[in-house]
């Protein structure tokens, strides 16, 4: 087992190596780079969406809730409000791995 983990080891040094030193391996990089800044756009538009779609379903559940009890609303608005903010928390982070 550890020879077949420091094997592994070698080997993504070794390809981490190619990479960064490689000169021929300039395009790789940029393609990287570039993919790399597409699925930041994408998470960040994912997040932005759902973002969007808890802050619609929370004033479709207000208006539709009239008919319930005062805690029931509380307890289903505060658990709208903390998915929203979960929603921005993954989104900060995410764009913060990405950038």
């Amino acid at each position: 087992m550890k020879t077949t983990r420091l094997l592994l080891l070698a080997a993504i040094g070794a390809g981490v190596y190619y990479l960064l030193k490689s000169d021929n391996a300039q395009g790789l990089r940029d393609t990287l780079t570039s993919k790399a800044g597409d699925l930041r756009d994408k998470l960040s538009d994912l997040a932005s969406n759902t973002t969007d779609s808890i802050s619609s379903l929370k004033n479709a559940v207000a208006k539709q809730a009239s008919g319930l009890t005062n805690d029931a609303k509380d307890k289903i608005m505060s658990i709208l409000d903390e998915a929203g903010s979960s929603t921005d928390k993954v989104k900060g982070m995410a764009e913060k791995q990405l950038s």
